[in-house]
């Protein structure tokens, strides 16, 4: 019966990954400690301060919007129809029906959090449909 021996690995697996696996990992590593270890914040990356985002700018991903809707309108910027949870409001942004709705609402979440933040609860309200940026097309 042979007797199997270790196979000894002359590199340790670590030292053989690719130079481009490892400047892969390090720019993910970059750009999730910019969201997380006090880089630009959430706010400064979505709502840019020139040029300004305006209601016809691309419009935020769903995670993009609630991650922000979920830091912004909260306690008394919080509308009666505003979302409770981040899954919520994810459900209900990617519910909408029109791209133009999402950007509008997009825009107005950067109005409460950036650029108008005196008239936080109307653009928090705005950010969910009410009385601005209803789900009724383009």
């Amino acid at each position: 019966m042979a007797t199997l021996r270790p196979h000894r690995l002359a590199t340790p697996p670590a030292a053989r990954m690719a130079p481009s696996s490892a400047a892969l990992a390090l720019m993910i590593g970059a750009a999730f400690c910019t969201l997380t270890c006090g880089g630009d914040s959430l706010v400064d990356q979505l709502c840019p301060s020139s040029p300004q985002r305006v209601t016809t700018s691309s419009a935020m991903t769903a995670g993009e919007f609630c991650q922000l809707y979920m830091q912004t309108c909260t306690g008394s910027k919080n509308p009666p129809t505003g979302y409770i949870t981040e899954a919520e409001c994810e459900m209900a942004y990617t519910g909408l029906q029109f791209e133009s709705t999402r950007e509008c609402r997009s825009y107005h979440i950067c109005n409460s959090a950036s650029y108008d933040t005196q008239n936080g609860l109307l653009h928090c309200g705005h950010a969910v449909g009410a009385g601005m940026c209803a789900d009724t097309g383009p």
